[in-house]
């Protein structure tokens, strides 16, 4: 395992993951979005790294979550439906941070399991949170939950404990029941339709959460120690049909919703923040994933994983430039439909439907089919789509090893590139090809 980058402390890091719950791409500033109040969240992008391009690894929460928390496909583990749960066999996150002597938590929304499979039985040392439905809980609680796991976040962090730790804040919001309190509704628009004023005000209020705990980490002296992520489980609902809990959110500019595999609906916001180790003000302009979260945070802790991994570890990406991208292929399946993006080119094999082939550097809104002026490379991604599916389908089967992410002799010694602007190594004379790629 490489050491910490330079410029880092030679301490461990803490890291701090803060998870929204169904938010859209487009509803926050940083995105574009003009009705969206995320001052706080925009600050986090200026203080380090946006990910333009940056993939849930399912369209609907609970296998979305479970690609997070393992670092593989949810299909190479099992979980494909939000009925699922992760498998005990599959190590988590938390499991592989508290073997290395890390305080670990998880406020929020677990969604994998219950009993035997609960968070503070899969590496959780703290877990304050429910399994998939949120009013309940608030109800249990008394307390708004935005203000509730923020606060129980700030008292983790607050432990007078030497050790780093991990946290997990895995909000409910914005996702439905949109009841959010009267304060933010205030600040909101009153031009807009109920519902859509309401989520604004869960959209607020995560916000202002999220601002919080980053004061609490500076206040704690422990900004330049907290490695901080921001991201969200899947593609915004928005009013789709195929969505029971409609919350207005707006995937502008991209098409579809959650539930689908257009850009909309695994398609997140992800930002990264180390102080005074990785960039400022920088965009990342290269396809990424959330099964990516558990290797990068794993790199710099020194932590060593023993299980096999799909994610890759992001902070050669971003604190070198490496010849490889991160991910030369990414693939999605959901209910029978198929996904693969190579490059730019993204194909999209939905059922009972002609194939889609989208040019995403052209044509992020997914507008333009190009499957029958592109035949030749609609059919070779739909053969590398079936193959990689065929080849990862099989709960706990094989997968890339670890040392395909943390080369044993891979310096720890590197050298930040650039300090604001984007970032899109050059791939000159370079082609992705499925044959190559071992998934």
């Amino acid at each position: 395992m490489a050491g910490p980058p330079s410029g880092a402390s030679a301490a461990p890091p803490s890291i701090v993951i803060l998870l929204a719950d169904d938010l859209s791409y487009g509803d926050i500033g940083v995105h574009g979005t003009a009705d969206a109040p995320t001052p706080l969240i925009d600050k986090l992008a200026a203080q380090g790294v946006r990910f333009t391009d940056a993939y849930a690894t399912s369209p609907v929460c609970g296998p979305s979550r479970a690609g997070l928390i393992s670092g593989r496909y949810p299909s190479r583990i099992g979980v494909s439906r939000n009925k699922d749960v992760l498998p005990a066999a599959v190590k988590t996150i938390g499991e592989v941070f508290q073997s290395a002597g890390y305080r670990t938590a998880l406020f929020g929304k677990w969604h994998l399991g219950e009993g035997p499979l609960n968070a503070n039985r899969r590496g959780f040392e703290e877990f304050d949170g429910f399994h998939y439905r949120a009013e309940k809980y608030e109800d249990k609680v008394g307390e708004f939950l935005p203000h509730f796991f923020t606060r129980k976040s700030l008292d983790f962090i607050r432990q007078e404990d030497a050790r780093p730790f991990l946290i997990i804040v895995s909000f409910s919001d914005p996702d439905t029941p949109i009841r959010p309190p009267a304060k933010y509704l205030e600040r909101i628009e009153h031009a807009l339709s109920p519902l859509r004023r309401g989520y604004l005000g869960l959209v607020m209020a995560l916000d202002e959460a999220v601002g919080t705990i980053m004061s609490g980490l500076e206040e704690a002296g422990l900004e330049e120690e907290t490695l901080v992520v921001f991201a969200n489980d899947n593609g915004g609902p928005g009013v789709s049909d195929r969505c029971a809990a409609k919350n207005t959110s707006s995937n502008t500019p991209l098409r579809g919703f959650k539930q689908e595999l257009y850009e909309g609906g695994i398609r997140v916001p992800l930002i990264m923040r180390w102080t005074d180790t990785l960039p400022v003000r920088v965009t990342f302009e290269e396809p990424v994933t959330l099964m990516d979260l558990l290797p990068t945070a794993a790199s710099p802790a020194q932590v060593e994983v023993r299980t096999p991994l799909d994610g890759v570890d992001l902070l050669p990406h971003l604190l070198e430039t490496p010849a490889e991208p991160a991910h030369p292929q990414l693939f999605w399946t959901h209910h029978g439909d198929l996904a693969i993006r190579e490059g730019p080119w993204k194909l999209l094999l939905v059922q009972d439907s002609a194939p889609q082939l989208f040019n995403l550097a052209r044509d992020q809104s997914e507008t333009t089919n190009l499957a029958a002026a592109e035949p030749a490379r609609a059919r070779s991604n739909a053969t590398c789509s079936r193959g990689l599916i065929a080849r990862s389908s099989t709960p706990n089967g094989p997968a890339r090893g670890v040392s395909r992410h943390h080369p044993p002799e891979r310096s720890s010694a590197v050298t930040v590139p650039r300090r604001s602007g984007s970032m899109s190594p050059a791939r000159a004379g370079r082609t992705p090809s499925c044959s190559t790629t071992e998934i």
